[in-house]
Order: C-alpha cells, then sequence, then structure tokens
C-alpha cells in the first residue's frame, strides 16, 4: 500500500473536522474471519446439495455460496444490515430473477451485478438467515476470492468478515 500525504488548511474561524476513510477491493491480503456482535459462514454445495471445496473447481461446474448471517448479541434488533457477497471473476453469478426462479433470500432489498450481490435486510434478536446464491465455475484460470463481509450500514460495531482466499478454475 502506497503512503498519501494529505494537506488541509482552514481559511475559517470555525473549527475544521476531518476523517479520512479508505475504501476499496483490495488486489490481495492476509486477512482473518471477524465476527462482532454478528457471526456468519460461507458453505459452497453443488446443486445436489454436497460440499464442495471453492479452491479447485472443475471449468462448467454449478454449484451455490450458502451464506450464513446470526445475530449472537444481545443488543436486540440489527437494522439496515449490508451484506457484500463478492466473487471471483473466473466465477459467474447465475441471476435467477432472469428466469422467474423463486427468491428464497428474504431481504429488503438486492442488487445482483456482474461480480457481486448485496443484500440488504434486518436481523431480530437470536435470529438467523441464509442467503444462496448460484454460479458457475466459467473460465479457467487462478482468482482471488475476495472477503465477504456483513455490517450495519450506520455502525462500524456491528460486522462479520469470512476472509478472502485464493481459487482454481480448472
Amino acid at each position: 500500500m502506497k503512503k498519501a500525504n494529505i494537506k488541509l488548511k482552514n481559511n475559517g474561524a470555525n473549527p475544521l473536522f476531518v476523517r479520512v476513510i479508505n475504501k476499496g477491493v483490495p488486489l490481495k491480503y492476509e486477512q482473518s474471519n471477524v465476527g462482532t456482535k454478528l457471526q456468519m459462514s460461507v458453505r459452497y454445495r453443488d446443486t445436489d446439495s454436497r460440499v464442495v471445496n471453492p479452491a479447485s473447481l472443475k471449468q462448467g461446474t454449478d454449484f451455490v455460496a450458502v451464506i450464513t448471517v446470526s445475530n449472537n448479541s444481545y443488543s436486540g434488533t440489527y437494522e439496515q444490515l449490508a451484506l457484500t457477497a463478492m466473487f471471483p471473476t473466473g466465477w459467474e453469478i447465475a441471476n435467477t430473477r432472469l428466469f422467474d426462479a423463486k427468491d428464497t433470500n428474504k431481504v429488503d432489498y438486492m442488487d445482483m451485478r456482474d461480480d457481486r450481490v448485496l443484500f440488504y435486510f434486518s436481523l431480530g434478536y437470536k435470529q438467523t438467515k441464509t442467503f444462496k446464491v448460484n454460479l458457475n465455475a466459467s473460465y479457467k484460470g487462478q482468482y482471488y476470492l475476495p472477503a465477504i463481509s456483513c455490517q450495519a450500514m450506520y455502525d462500524n460495531e456491528v460486522r462479520a468478515v469470512v476472509a478472502g482466499s485464493n481459487v482454481v478454475v480448472q
């Protein structure tokens, strides 16, 4: 990561409060699983619900990412949670909405893009929700599976992260 110098000058009489936030998708970096007031797991299964290892998939394999988020705190209901599930460029997301498939993900809003699915929802006290994303190992090569994260949009203390990893499509 490169360092950057930032200079600010306050030309006014009132105090100036500055907060610098650097966000983005890292190319690759070491990270670990995190769970603060939320617990999250990600499992990958084939179309017959058998566990598959995402680290090495055969080209053309259809599979499902099963993401489970639980509210394991005593703070009550968490509103406005954002679950960001990004996937490697060698995998394609099957947009089940195009085929009139029943959406089993109980969410307030879902945004599906080429490389990620974003779920927005609330989670009650001791409640668990499971989200499914249909995927296909489409393009041969080595890729990086980014971390999958869930966090409260307005409270950085409420979050969970499942670390990223290297994956191969053979």
